[in-house]
């Protein structure tokens, strides 16, 4: 999707100042090997996560990606089918014009039906803003607040997850949070690779923050414009099956130098089919500082 002021009344400001804040659990990280981006506040999308992509009627079994295509089915299917939900800590890293913003958030997941439970940390760790995405409940809306001011002079708030205040400084929404949006994404971004020819493809075993995983490079050397990518990477925790870390980087700007970042979620601290409720995804839940 595309990614993508100071209003007259305090209620306007400190309405725009907490949807870019909790738009920020907005991610996942769900970019995956997609550089493609929806134009903040497109209608006609759906309000939960992304479908299955429906697999290729002949696919190029001696493509380079086929491996990598492979490998992405079968974690998906590990996710869709043996995981309900998790809760981890997210680092999201994303290039916003020549900056790169980075953010830690405290994240629950359940995916029936689809919930998010996100909370903003500051610099010392602290718990900052909060937000919560449930599909079908709350008209769709993201609730949430912050608690800066004037924001908190708000209190709880509802907003499009789509609408272009949420996605100002996002490269993705909240309904597109998750590590099943990211094997689906990486799903339907290597099938429409596969269309364009062949590109380079590595396999290797590393390491990342003490867990054993396997790392999956993709690298296109020339620029086209179907292209989402120079290099992606994919690193995928080989004892739980999924993936930890996607990263994108751009072409590099000068030739001979080196590529720069476009955005990088890592998923750190994760654990699995924690039996997460409704009392999770509640405003009202007394762990939560929701007003």
């Amino acid at each position: 999707m595309q990614r993508n002021r100071f209003p007259l009344t305090i209620g306007k400001t400190a309405g725009a100042m907490l949807v870019v804040i909790l738009a920020g659990a907005a991610v996942v990280v769900a970019g995956l090997w997609w550089h493609g981006r929806a134009a903040p506040g497109e209608t006609g999308l759906p309000a939960g996560p992304a479908a299955s992509p429906p697999p290729l009627d002949n696919p190029d079994r001696a493509h380079p990606l086929y491996p990598a295509l492979e490998l992405a089915r079968r974690i998906e299917n590990r996710i869709a089918s043996g995981i309900r939900d998790y809760r981890a800590l997210l680092v999201k890293r994303e290039r916003i014009g020549s900056e790169i913003q980075e953010e830690h958030l405290r994240i629950k997941i359940r995916h029936e039906p689809f919930s998010v439970y996100a909370c903003r940390l500051d610099a010392q760790g602290q718990p900052r803003d909060e937000g919560i995405f449930v599909e079908g409940r709350n008209d769709n809306k993201l609730l949430g607040y912050t608690k800066s001011f004037p924001g908190r002079l708000l209190g709880t708030v509802a907003i499009d997850p789509r609408g272009s205040i949420a996605m100002t400084n996002q490269h993705y929404p909240i309904t597109e949070i998750g590590i099943l949006n990211l094997c689906r994404r990486i799903i339907e971004i290597v099938q429409e690779d596969m269309g364009h020819g062949p590109c380079q493809v590595t396999f290797q075993e590393a390491e990342l923050d003490g867990r054993p995983v396997t790392r999956v490079e993709v690298v296109h050397p020339e620029r086209q414009p179907w292209f989402r990518f120079h290099v992606g990477r994919v690193y995928v925790d080989r004892q739980l099956e999924v993936p930890l870390r996607y990263e994108a980087y751009d072409w590099p700007k000068q030739p001979g130098g080196e590529p720069e970042l476009i955005e990088q979620y890592t998923y750190r601290d994760l654990v699995l089919n924690v039996g997460l409720t409704d009392r999770d995804f509640d405003p009202k839940n007394p762990e939560y500082a929701f007003p």
